[in-house]
């Protein structure tokens, strides 16, 4: 025990005058205002690069993404970049959607650093078409495929047995647009053969 400046001082307790309560408080408020602006800027910079808050929240096994009251395939696509913080690094982590197998799952090119064993609120970045003569491609090769396919809806081929042991292949075409499903029943109907069991 000393004396300083007409005040005892006990051993063990500093020297430095103790902050009162007000200067405390005001400086936790600057520090919440620093805080905020921080995320107020990262939110415009991520709303200029396209990044949007996901619906629902997601949980990981390894590749695989499932999803709690999420709309994957309304949201996403492949090629895609689904961004999180993680819990256990709160480092911003991003992977590619490699394939949406329905609302609630989907797949990703590479695991996260370790599982997402909580539900965490994601988000998501569009992937950038570049080249518009690919996707006129794509659209040209599925109008072919849709072609083709209502042709194959129109004709029904089966296999006929003639003789003892011999089959020759019957085709017939259809006056109106029948389902695949609709073909394959009035093909189990007309008879046995190699691929389809009555």
């Amino acid at each position: 025990m000393s004396t300083k400046g007409g005040r005892l001082v006990f051993k063990g307790e500093s020297e430095k005058p103790k902050k009162h309560k007000k200067e405390k408080k005001e400086k936790k408020e600057k520090k919440h205002k620093k805080n905020k602006r921080s995320r107020d800027s990262t939110e415009e910079t991520a709303a200029d690069e396209g990044i949007k808050q996901g619906t629902g929240r997601i949980i990981t096994s390894g590749t695989t993404l499932h999803g709690v009251e999420t709309e994957f395939l309304r949201e996403l696509e492949v090629g895609d970049a689904v961004m999180v913080t993680h819990p256990s690094t709160l480092q911003l982590e991003a992977k590619v959607i490699t394939m949406v197998l329905s609302n609630k799952s989907a797949a990703i090119s590479s695991p996260f650093s370790s599982d997402l064993i909580t539900g965490i609120s994601f988000q998501y970045q569009k992937k950038k078409t570049e080249n518009t003569e690919q996707e006129a491609n794509k659209e040209e090769e599925e109008k072919r495929l849709n072609k083709k396919l209502k042709t194959d809806a129109t004709t029904l081929q089966y296999r006929e047995k003639t003789g003892m042991w011999g089959y020759k292949t019957v085709t017939q075409h259809m006056d109106k647009d029948i389902t695949r499903e609709q073909l394959l029943d009035m093909r189990v109907k007309k008879g046995r053969d190699k691929f389809c069991w009555m």
